[in-house]
């Protein structure tokens, strides 16, 4: 079988992957049969020689390209080849964020297999998306709790999961989230917008993380704890980095350092997203700011705008 993930949503796709993982390759033995590139990470003849490989004690094998769209016209029609022609035992899953209609692989997807569609969550299905997590935990939410919710955390799967957690773990038995609480624990808490300002970071989305910057508190003590939680989560990737270079799969790499489930798929994007020389150079670079902020009168917040600006275009 033949999958092609579309859309934006990565939360649901992650999800889905893993979902389809278990089944093709058993939960016993997933990671043996189990396999993902990016598009450039290696060339189309090695990751199609690898997808070729049998299984191992399970009847399927499933093989994950990643970013497909970046690959050039000669790559995909490689691929297409092989999507008319790969074994039995091999299932595909191919992922871009958009595939026009007329793309190549596409066209084969749709002859061969199945296209999947996993777009942004907006309005209704938002609101019953979060009240099916709710839910999970035995919990409501107040309608105005949850619009308090959307409008601080917006339509981000993965961050909405996080809130959920931290708000059904702050009102403990009580059946109902109200929209206080979400006050309290997400409106104001500076580690859940952290927790968003250092996931674009990560994603060198400047754009993102300036925007959530700009919200937030401007005086030196938040900046400090921000910088704080900056360098937390580039040594997570760094730690993460090393265990993968020592031969550990990536995804054991990101539950070594803490990463839950959930934001695994965000975390191991962000792991490819910096070299080692642009970890170390992100370091100095907090260390210094840290060293000014505590001894001069810099401007803290304009000297963190150009710390993130660093972070995300190096």
């Amino acid at each position: 079988m033949v999958y092609l993930f579309l859309g934006q949503e990565q939360f649901l796709k992650n999800q889905t992957l893993y979902k389809l993982k278990v089944k093709a390759c058993g939960e016993a033995v997933s990671n043996i049969n189990y396999e993902e590139f990016c598009s450039g990470e290696a060339s189309i003849k090695e990751m199609i020689d690898s997808a070729k490989t049998a299984p191992f004690m399970s009847k399927y094998r499933l093989f994950v390209i990643k970013d497909i769209n970046k690959l050039s016209k000669e790559e995909k029609e490689a691929l297409v080849l092989f999507i008319e022609t790969k074994p039995q035992s091999t299932v595909l899953a191919l992922i871009a964020d958009n595939l026009p209609e007329t793309d190549v692989i596409r066209q084969a997807v749709v002859k061969h297999g199945k296209v999947m569609n996993f777009d942004l969550l907006e309005g209704a299905k938002l609101n019953k998306w979060i009240f099916d997590r709710f839910s999970l935990f035995n919990k409501q939410i107040e309608p105005s709790g949850l619009q308090l919710l959307v409008d601080n955390t917006g339509n981000n799967l993965m961050q909405l999961e996080l809130a959920v957690e931290l708000l059904t773990t702050f009102v403990g038995t009580r059946d109902v989230v109200k929209q206080s609480d979400v006050e309290k624990i997400i409106g104001k808490s500076l580690e859940v917008t952290t927790y968003q300002l250092v996931d674009a970071v990560g994603a060198k989305n400047a754009d993102l993380a300036l925007r959530i910057l700009q919200g937030m508190d401007k005086d030196t003590r938040t900046i400090s704890q921000i910088m704080g939680l900056i360098g937390w989560h580039l040594r997570r990737i760094w730690r993460a980095k090393k265990m993968a270079a020592a031969k550990m799969p990536l995804a054991k790499a990101a539950q070594a350092v803490g990463v839950p489930y959930y934001a695994s798929g965000s975390f191991l994007r962000q792991v490819n997203n910096f070299s080692a020389r642009e970890l170390e150079k992100g370091f100095k670079t907090l260390l210094k700011l840290d060293k000014e902020i505590k001894s001069t009168p810099v401007q803290a917040h304009r000297s963190l705008e150009l710390l993130i600006v660093q972070l995300c275009t190096t």
